[in-house]
């Protein structure tokens, strides 16, 4: 038996932004991820059996998000001149990532991912939300949260 799921669906997920979203970058909650903005982090936050009856070993319900973040600065040119504002800079990346998981063939995306030892039989992305979250040194960063679940099941063998 699998225990990590999680993660699985994490890597399925960040794959998949990397190639689908130029331009922002996409990574793992909690891993080897990149500082640069505009990002887009995956996480799981829950796990749970689809119904009370079934076992560990059987297909898991898994909460998705990916919070997609860009730093409240807008982009400057060479010479200091503002290309795009702070919040034409946030609704690019959002509308990229978006774009990529609002989709009626998530689950055939993510599939499509090749990651060993995971079976996915659902995928849909549900809501959104905004907000602004402020780093530890005191930088804010305008974040929109996209949340949705995931049905997956761990391979074994694998």
């Amino acid at each position: 038996m699998r225990w990590d799921l999680p993660e699985l669906t994490e890597d399925a997920m960040t794959s998949y932004l990397r190639v689908t979203c130029g331009g922002v970058h996409a990574t793992q909650a909690w891993g080897e991820g990149s500082d640069a903005f505009p990002r887009a982090v995956v996480y799981v936050s829950d796990t749970g059996p689809l119904s009370e009856d079934e076992e560990w070993s059987d297909y898991r319900e898994l909460i998705l998000t990916i919070a997609v973040q860009t730093e409240a600065a807008p982009e400057l040119s060479t010479s200091g001149e503002v290309i795009s504002t702070i919040r034409e800079r946030h609704a690019r990346a959002v509308s990229a990532v978006c774009d990529a998981v609002f989709v009626s063939d998530l689950n055939a995306r993510l599939v499509a991912q090749d990651i060993p030892a995971i079976a996915f039989s659902r995928a849909k992305m549900e809501t959104t939300a905004r907000g602004v979250e402020v780093s530890p040194d005191g930088v804010p960063h305008l974040v929109t949260t996209l949340t949705g679940m995931v049905i997956a099941e761990p391979v074994t063998g694998s």
